[in-house]
């Protein structure tokens, strides 16, 4: 039996126009009444500006309807945004994504698991008649915690822009180094693979290998199931 019958399509309609792909946009600026687009040289579609929120970055599945090409945006902001989606598609924007991933990743497991300390530690002492509740004790603690936690995000921000310069000239990778993560070794000198952070920590002599990496002495990154450590060069970011 033919499945493919084309005897049943409409007169007006062409049959390989409709097996082929909805084209690409050209790459650029394109806008719509209320926002701002940006096609990439590769074809995805960007948001980058609306209405509400001038700056933005977020994959669309394809541009409105009603977008149209757009050579009048000058916005240096926009411009940066446009770079920015070009650059995720080439290697170093993978190795970036997964290098402001795993930052913060930690960086949120660390927020998440202080504030659950304190919190377990405040239960306790409200169980005790003699401990009157505090609420503005506890506020400002949670404010704490938010402030320390904005300092990690900072500090590795840093640390992450300046390696990233560093990595177009570095030499081959060490031996030893796995494939896997020989794209991340301008963060520092390859130390080794374990099963769990607990693990590394007891093997390279870290009282806390997730506090390491906060500080900035130690890089992590997972790959299943697997931790990989580099130790940061020293006279980053502080």
């Amino acid at each position: 039996m033919d499945l493919c019958n084309h005897a049943s399509l409409p007169p007006d309609h062409d049959v390989d126009a409709l097996a082929s792909p909805t084209p690409r946009a050209a790459p650029g600026f394109y806008k719509t009444r209320t926002s701002v687009f940006y096609a990439t040289s590769d074809g995805r579609v960007y948001l980058v500006g609306t209405a509400d929120e001038p700056v933005c970055l977020r994959l669309r599945a394809e541009l409105p309807h009603d977008a149209a090409a757009a050579i009048d945006v000058r916005d240096p902001a926009l411009h940066l945004v446009a770079d920015t989606a070009e650059n995720l598609a080439r290697p170093i924007g993978l190795r970036l994504r997964a290098e402001v991933g795993r930052d913060a990743r930690v960086i949120a497991a660390a927020m998440l698991q202080d504030l659950l300390a304190s919190v377990g530690a405040e239960i306790g002492t409200l169980l005790l008649d003699e401990h009157p509740a505090d609420p503005e004790r506890l506020r400002d603690r949670v404010g704490e915690l938010l402030e320390v936690s904005r300092a990690h995000g900072r500090r590795l921000g840093d640390q992450r822009v300046n390696r990233r310069g560093e990595a177009p000239n570095l030499p081959p990778p060490k031996a030893g180094t796995p494939r896997t993560v020989a794209p991340l070794r301008h963060r520092g000198d390859y130390l080794g693979c374990f099963t769990s952070m607990h693990l590394a920590g007891e093997v390279l002599g870290s009282v806390s290998i997730r506090d390491a990496h906060l500080r900035g002495d130690l890089w992590t990154i997972a790959r299943d199931g697997l931790l990989y450590v580099f130790r940061c060069p020293v006279g980053g970011p502080q």
